[in-house]
């Protein structure tokens, strides 16, 4: 009989790699023993990528009305923390000028989106969570590259985004479709290889289980 978090007790050898797109060898990792059974990591024995699976149906249930990016708080009261986080991010922004057509995928509330207006840049926002979307400013829905003309932008922005889709080099390459030429994409992953992890293993903040899908190592995004 299936658990109810959609867990059922799973084996494997070899996986489909999102990354190297094909089935490769796995390694097994113990993350968590719960009295509702244990979980693991697969890792690929090639990249080294770490996979959660299988994948839930329907993951909406694992992003409650309090999940931390789609807060209010976020983008209009942010924390001394989560401020110094969004002004890191400014040392990222590409050499453009005013005006120039930008894109953030999965904005959240809004924090890093708004920093792109208020610095001139005719910037858009795409956000799954339609609370989260209103408060940005944002479209509400997945992000669809086939909503935007090709060549659309000149730089594209997904913070802490591509570990939670279900093909992520399909992801990179619509992004790359919507690019100008000489555009620019920036984004960022949890390290599966940090000593982080290393240290706290099933305990990591950053596994999310099972909302991140694909755990990246540097070796798996090369």
């Amino acid at each position: 009989m299936a658990r109810p978090d959609g867990f059922d007790e799973f084996e494997a050898t070899s996986l489909f790699c999102p990354t190297c797109r094909r089935a490769t060898p796995t390694r097994k990792h113990l993350l968590l023993v719960l009295p509702s059974g244990s979980k693991y990591d697969y890792r690929c024995a090639e990249c080294g990528a770490g996979a959660t699976r299988p994948v839930p149906e329907d993951l909406s249930r694992y992003y409650p009305p309090d999940y931390g990016p789609h807060r209010e708080s976020a983008a209009l009261r942010p924390r001394r923390g989560l401020r110094r986080v969004v002004d890191s991010l400014a040392t990222v922004i590409p050499p453009l000028p005013a005006g120039a057509r930008m894109l953030e995928i999965g904005c959240g509330s809004g924090g890093f989106l708004k920093m792109l207006r208020s610095s001139g840049f005719d910037a858009h926002g795409v956000e799954p969570s339609p609370e989260a979307a209103r408060l940005a400013g944002a479209s509400a829905g997945p992000f669809e590259p086939s909503a935007y003309a090709p060549g659309s932008f000149d730089a594209v922005f997904a913070w802490m985004v591509l570990e939670h889709a279900r093909d992520p080099v399909a992801m990179i390459r619509g992004i790359a479709r919507l690019l100008r030429p000489r555009g620019w994409i920036a984004l960022s992953v949890p390290n599966l290889d940090s000593w982080e992890f290393a240290f706290f293993r099933g305990a990591w903040y950053d596994l999310e289980c099972p909302r991140l899908l694909t755990h990246f190592t540097p070796s798996s995004l090369t």
